[in-house]
């Protein structure tokens, strides 16, 4: 089955949902993630496949990003297996810093791809609302890591806080792949 760029842009929105929502299971001695970002990545990674080979460049850089978040991810799980002795929680902080920064960078680089398809498409967009969304989301992750160090009392209002983020940045650029990629209509026949 071939995806079409509409799916293939809802995959990566799908993605950075994920991404943001952590749904962890208690399993007797380990906890599980249902949510993990490891499946977000590998979702936003599917998304943006399609697209590596358009004149836009940013779907590119878009997608080394997004490697370069799984391989983070990755050396993360595995550091969280070995024993660090009184530095686990300043590794794992380390790990969560770098990944955050990329990640803005990629949801950056993401909404200016866009914006940029729209320009190749020869399709009129307006960039505010998107970058309004980019900057709402950006300043809410800082806000959200900020208040888990210093506040976590109020951990579940920041995470909640986030996920409503998440959702209004993924609905700004829904609305943006409808006008650069309108969906389907299929009709009945009698």
């Amino acid at each position: 089955m071939l995806m079409t760029y509409g799916n293939a842009i809802m995959l990566v929105l799908a993605g950075f949902i994920v991404q943001v929502v952590d749904f962890p299971i208690d399993a007797g001695f380990m906890t599980i993630n249902l949510c993990s970002d490891i499946v977000a990545y590998i979702l936003i990674l599917l998304g943006l496949k399609p697209f590596l080979k358009e004149q836009n460049l940013l779907f590119r850089k878009c997608f080394k990003l997004t490697l370069a978040l799984l391989i983070v991810e990755i050396f993360a799980r595995l550091s969280t297996c070995l024993d660090f002795g009184d530095s686990n929680a300043t590794i794992a902080n380390l790990f969560l810093a770098v990944t955050s920064l990329i990640f803005m960078q990629l949801v950056y680089n993401y909404t200016e791809t866009i914006m940029l398809q729209s320009k190749f498409l020869k399709i009129e967009l307006n960039p505010g609302p998107l970058r309004g969304a980019y900057s709402a989301f950006c300043v809410v992750i800082i806000a959200y890591y900020v208040i888990n160090a210093f506040y976590s009392f109020l951990s579940l209002y920041a995470n909640i806080l986030l996920i409503i983020c998440a959702i209004y940045y993924c609905g700004t650029m829904y609305t943006a792949k409808n006008k650069l990629y309108p969906p389907l209509i299929k009709k009945e026949y009698d």
